[in-house]
């Protein structure tokens, strides 16, 4: 058995004893691993654990034991699934089973929308899909703002498309670009912290030769009118390379604030050096 398979056993081990923490972990370390050996299928496996262990993360808190041991079941099968066939089937069935995982547990969202609510709006993916495809085009024509370091672009547009999907459902396609936006996010989350300046602004350059391709190769996948999964896996692949490659630069990340020179007044700066330089005469004393 290989390190990939270990870690997947490891991760549906996680589960069942419901440690999460240690399963999100575990996906981590099965990304990095497919970095290593250079295995696109694996690291998508390991993008899957992570979520599936964010995703049960989120929701204990929130349900009833009742309701909780009702959703694992969803959680059971998707894992069982994933080490019986160690993703290496055809990739439409490896996303049409993360999907599905996905859609069980729409009736339980972490956002606090019941179940009641989402009978409401009842089922339409395909609003959900005209929505996805109006996002991203909005994120690919404003993409210049990825050169203001205080943005949070991708972030409320995983926003307005996780709750548009909650609402009304969501279709494969759907999966595959929120997917990306949430490797695309993590992947900016590095890229800001190693280009910015001293005075705490981002390098536009850089920005512009680096980052918006990823933006671009994104938009071009969801406006086309075939998804094509080869190369929805190919970019996924890249952003978790780069992801994980910036991880072992920086390791766990915390928001920067950019700091800002604080000019001083005359009268401030005479009191401070009145204070310094008693306190060092008394120093000089004792």
């Amino acid at each position: 058995m290989g390190i990939i398979e270990k870690d997947l056993n490891i991760a549906a081990l996680s589960f069942k004893a419901d440690d999460f923490d240690l399963m999100n972990i575990i996906g981590n370390r099965i990304m990095s691993d497919s970095l290593f050996i250079n295995n696109i299928n694996f690291a998508i496996a390991g993008f899957f654990v992570k979520q599936v262990a964010l995703t049960f993360v989120n929701l204990k808190p929130q349900l009833a034991d009742s309701e909780f041991l009702e959703v694992k079941l969803s959680g059971d099968k998707y894992i069982a699934c994933l080490l019986a066939r160690n993703v290496k089937v055809d990739i439409v069935q490896n996303w049409v089973d993360y999907h599905k995982f996905n859609l069980d547990l729409r009736k339980y969202p972490a956002t606090g929308l019941n179940r009641q609510i989402a009978e409401e709006y009842g089922d339409d993916p395909e609003a959900t899909t005209k929505i996805r495809k109006w996002l991203i085009d909005f994120l690919n024509a404003n993409k210049i703002l990825f050169c203001d370091n205080h943005n949070n672009f991708v972030k409320g547009i995983l926003n307005e498309l996780q709750r548009t999907g909650i609402a009304f459902g969501y279709q494969v396609e759907d999966t595959v670009i929120f997917s990306c936006l949430l490797a695309l996010d993590r992947f900016y989350d590095y890229f800001r912290v190693q280009n910015l300046n001293f005075n705490g602004e981002i390098n536009s350059d850089s920005v512009k030769t680096r980052f918006f391709p990823f933006v671009e190769r994104l938009s071009a996948l969801s406006t086309a009118a075939t998804l094509n999964l080869e190369e929805a896996n190919v970019l996924l692949w890249d952003l978790i390379k780069g992801w994980r490659e910036y991880f072992i630069f920086y390791q766990e990340i915390t928001p920067r604030v950019p700091s800002k020179q604080v000019e001083l007044s005359k009268e401030t700066k005479a009191k401070l050096s009145e204070v310094l330089g008693k306190a060092i005469q008394k120093e000089l004393k004792t």
